[in-house]
C-alpha cells in the first residue's frame, strides 16, 4: 500500500469558528502540538490581517471557541486564550492567536483539597465531580471507547474493533482527597493511573474519554526512506534514531508490601524478561528456580507479537525492585510490567518529519497524522524497520509550506 502527501490545498490547518460560521486557513505560520501524556493540546497561529474580513475579527477573541481541522477532519476543539495584534505602517497587520483544547480550562483550575472521596464511591463519581464545572457533568459523556474519535480525527474507519476500557462505574477509589495546590485535571489523572487509564478530551469537545493507549492495531501510516533502489516511496524528511542499551535489566525481579520495604520479605513476588534485550545467559530460568514461588509475566500483546528486534546485550543483569503500595499480585503484575517497559521504551527513540499533514490511503483519500496510532516504519537510514506508535505529532507551517513533526515509540512500551 503506497502512501503519499496529499495535494497541497488538503495541508492546510483550519481553524474554524463556530460562534461566527467562518474558518481561516491562509497563515503566516502555525504550530498544534498532540501529545498523548500531556494535559492539553496547544495551537499557535499568524495570520495576516488582510486574510480576515469583519466578521473574522470580530470572532478572535479571547476565550472564543475553535475547531482544528486538517483535511476536513475535526483534530480538537478548545478556546483562544490569548489574541496578539502587531502594526507597522505600510506593512499591514499580523495576528498571533494561541489556545488550547477544552481540557485546558480544567488544567487551569484547582480543586478544593478538603474534597474527600470515600471507599464506597467509584471512578465515576470522581469524573463527574471534577469536571461538572467545565460542562462534562452527564454519564454519557464519559465514555471508554475511543474508536469514534480515532476515526474522527483520521477520517478513516478502524479494520478491527477497538477494545474499550474498563468502565469507571467498576473501578472502586480508595478513601482519597486531593493534594493542596493540585489542579482540577490533574487530580483526576493521578486518580485515573490508579487503574491504568488517563483522561483526555473528545475531537468534537463534547465528552471526556477515560481509556489507555491501542497498540493492538494495524498501522495507519507508512513511512519509508530507502537508501538505493526504488526510491519515488520515500517519503521521509528528515528522521534521527537513538538506540541504546543504558539502563536494560535483563529481568527485573518485583516483590510487594511486606517487610518495611525491605526486598525480599513479601510473599508477593513477580519475574518479568526484558523482551528488548537478548542475553547471553538464561536469567529468566536461572531467577524463577532461586525464586519457586514467584509468578512470571509478559508484556500484554493480546496475542500480537512484539515485531521490533531486541538489542543484544550480554552485559545485562537483574534487577530487584520492590513496591510497598502494591498489596495484591494484580497490582504487582502492573508495577512490574510498567516498571519494564518504561525502560523498553528507552532503547529506541525515532523522530520523523513528513511533508503536509496527512497521507492518502489506497483509495486516495487523505488521512491526517494522529497520536495513539501505529506507522508501518522502513528506513533504511536509521535501521528502524518496525511498527511504531505515535507518541506526540506537530502540525507546523513556515516559509517552506506544511510539515508534520512524528515522536514515535515502540509498541506496547507505554503503560500508565
Amino acid at each position: 500500500m503506497a502512501f503519499i502527501p496529499p495535494p497541497i490545498d488538503e495541508n492546510e490547518l483550519e481553524l474554524y469558528l463556530p460562534d461566527v460560521g467562518r474558518g481561516i486557513d491562509k497563515w503566516v505560520d502555525y504550530r498544534f502540538n498532540s501529545h498523548f501524556t500531556t494535559p492539553t493540546d496547544a495551537f499557535s497561529l499568524t495570520v495576516a490581517g488582510d486574510a480576515l474580513d469583519p466578521v473574522m475579527e470580530d470572532g478572535l477573541v479571547c476565550g472564543a471557541r475553535v475547531m482544528l481541522r486538517v483535511a476536513g477532519c475535526t483534530q480538537a476543539t478548545g478556546f483562544i486564550d490569548s489574541v496578539d495584534r502587531d502594526g507597522t505602517v505600510g506593512e499591514g497587520t499580523t495576528w498571533h492567536l494561541e489556545g488550547r483544547d477544552m481540557i485546558g480550562q480544567a488544567v487551569d483550575s484547582g480543586i478544593d483539597p478538603r474534597i474527600q472521596f470515600k471507599d464506597t464511591e467509584h471512578l465515576s463519581d470522581l469524573l463527574r465531580r471534577v469536571y461538572t464545572p467545565f460542562g462534562w457533568s452527564r454519564d454519557d459523556q464519559f465514555i471508554v471507547d475511543a474508536a469514534a474519535d480515532q476515526e474522527i480525527k483520521t477520517g478513516r474507519k478502524l479494520t478491527k474493533p477497538r477494545p474499550p476500557a474498563k468502565h469507571p462505574r467498576k473501578s472502586k477509589l480508595p478513601q482519597l482527597k486531593p493534594n493542596p495546590g493540585e489542579g482540577a485535571h490533574e487530580f483526576a489523572v493521578r486518580v485515573a493511573k490508579r487503574f491504568g487509564l488517563t483522561i483526555w478530551p473528545s475531537a468534537d469537545g463534547e465528552r471526556i474519554i477515560v481509556g489507555k493507549p491501542y497498540f493492538d492495531q494495524y498501522p495507519t501510516y507508512r513511512l519509508v526512506r530507502r537508501k538505493r533502489g526504488d526510491l519515488r516511496e520515500n517519503n521521509i524528511v528528515t528522521a534521527k534514531a537513538k538506540f541504546s542499551i543504558a539502563d536494560q535489566p535483563s529481568v527485573i525481579v518485583a516483590d510487594g508490601v511486606g517487610g518495611g520495604n525491605e526486598f525480599g520479605k513479601s510473599k508477593l513476588r513477580c519475574i518479568m524478561v526484558n523482551p528488548a534485550v537478548l542475553s547471553d545467559n538464561d536469567e529468566l530460568a536461572r531467577i524463577s528456580r532461586e525464586n519457586p514461588r514467584s509468578k512470571v509475566i509478559y508484556p500484554i500483546t493480546n496475542g500480537t507479537v512484539m515485531a521490533y528486534t531486541p538489542l543484544r546485550n550480554p552485559r545485562a543483569k537483574p534487577l530487584y525492585i520492590h513496591d510497598e503500595n502494591s498489596k495484591t499480585l494484580e497490582q504487582l503484575e502492573e508495577f512490574t510490567r510498567r516498571s519494564m517497559m518504561e525502560r523498553v521504551r528507552k532503547t529506541l527513540t525515532y523522530n520523523a518529519t513528513v511533508v503536509g499533514h496527512s497521507q492518502l490511503d489506497a483509495s486516495g483519500n487523505p488521512v491526517p497524522w494522529a497520536i495513539d496510532t501505529v506507522v508501518d516504519v522502513y528506513d533504511e537510514v536509521t535501521n528502524v524497520v518496525e511498527p511504531m506508535w505515535i507518541l506526540s505529532r506537530t502540525f507546523g507551517r513556515g516559509l517552506s509550506g506544511t510539515f508534520t513533526e512524528l515522536e514515535m515509540i515502540r509498541l506496547y512500551s507505554l503503560e500508565l
